[in-house]
C-alpha cells in the first residue's frame, strides 16, 4: 500500500490548508480573548477610579457631621453650666 507522489502531495497540501485555517481560527480565539481581558481591565479600572473617590468623600462627610454632631453637643451642655 504504497502512495504515489502526487497522492502524497495531494494530502500535504489539504494538511496544511487545515493547519492553515486552524492556526487563523486559534488566532482568532486568542484575540477575542485579548480584547474581553483589556475590555474587563479597562471598566474595573474606570470602576476604581470612580468608586474610590466617592467612598473617601463619603468617609469625609461621615466624619464632618460626626463632628458637626459633637459641637453641637458640646456647645449646648457647655451653655447650661
Amino acid at each position: 500500500m504504497l502512495i504515489d507522489a502526487a497522492e502524497f502531495n495531494q494530502a500535504t497540501a489539504a494538511l496544511q490548508v487545515k493547519l492553515s485555517e486552524s492556526k487563523q481560527k486559534l488566532l482568532g480565539v486568542q484575540n477575542k480573548r485579548r480584547q474581553k481581558i483589556e475590555a474587563l481591565e479597562n471598566r474595573l479600572r474606570n470602576l476604581n477610579m470612580l468608586l474610590a473617590p466617592l467612598i473617601i468623600l463619603a468617609i469625609a462627610v461621615l466624619l464632618s457631621a460626626r463632628r458637626a454632631a459633637l459641637r453641637r453637643r458640646f456647645i449646648s451642655h457647655a451653655s447650661d453650666a
